[in-house]
């Protein structure tokens, strides 16, 4: 489950900063003339942003060199924040691009939980284990810890068994395993395990034309309309000794009678 989302055609732009990749995600500079961002958010799973850098910028009507182009490289952070809602992204792409434009930077980040496919699990193995026992088993080795886990999942026990496989594959088979959905808290390095049903708010949404909605149709064909069903099978086997009104066919007039009742 996920929305892609052009962030260029959105009333609210997103700023955009590069960081180090420590622990206090110390801020390089502020990215600027930057387009193209594309940002694709996953439930459960890890999100993904996209951006476009060009290698020069105009200042004072003059083209020079974009001091943030040497900047940015492989497993540096880039922290985004619209509104309220603030993710780090950490770089795992960066192409160079040339066109009829411009020449620029192709920067592919995925949200920052990503890192957790940086660590192998081996030779793990456990009997009748709760999500919380088994979750912090998984993440003792790594900079990660757990935030919520709801109470339902401890009360379920399962076993498991990994060999050379990531941490970040081996949460998510355990969010599989337990029917729950994880969330990766990108600023404080902590994971959620939640319930779908206690996740958002459902505020309903009202459709018609001139809001969401550009042109509706409804057609009603009752060119395919059937009431009458007759069934035949091989040397003219037919359903009249199954049939209690002893006729080689069935009737069902619901869709006519809608609404009909006798008094």
């Amino acid at each position: 489950m996920f929305a892609e989302i052009d962030l260029s055609l959105t009333p609210l732009k997103p700023k955009l900063q590069l960081c180090k990749n420590d622990l206090n995600k110390t801020i390089i500079a502020n990215l600027k003339s930057i387009y193209n961002i594309t940002q694709k958010i996953t439930l459960g799973n890890i999100s993904e942003l996209e951006i476009d850098v060009p290698f020069l910028i105009d200042k004072n009507h003059v083209l020079v060199d974009n001091p943030i182009i040497d900047k940015l490289i492989n497993h540096r952070l880039i922290k985004f924040t619209k509104g309220d809602y603030v993710e780090n992204y950490i770089i795992t792409s960066i192409t160079n691009n040339s066109d009829d434009n411009s020449d620029f930077k192709h920067i592919k980040c995925l949200s920052l939980g990503f890192e957790l496919s940086f660590k192998k699990l081996y030779s793990y193995s456990v009997i009748s284990y709760n999500a919380t026992d088994v979750l912090t088993d998984i993440l003792s080795e790594t900079i990660w810890s757990i935030d919520v886990i709801e109470n339902e999942f401890d009360l379920i026990f399962r076993s498991f068994d990994f060999n050379a496989i990531s941490v970040l594959d081996a949460l998510q088979q355990v969010a599989e395993t337990f029917g729950g959905i994880l969330l990766y808290n990108t600023i404080t390095r902590k994971i959620s395990l939640y319930n779908l049903d206690s996740i958002g708010t459902n505020k309903g949404l009202t459709v018609k034309y001139g809001k969401l909605l550009k042109n509706i149709v409804y057609e009603n064909d009752s060119s395919e309309l059937c009431t009458r069903l007759r069934c035949f099978g091989r040397d003219e086997l037919s359903i009249n000794d199954r049939n209690p009104t002893g006729s080689n066919f069935i009737e069902n007039y619901a869709f006519v009678l809608g609404g009909f009742t006798r008094d």
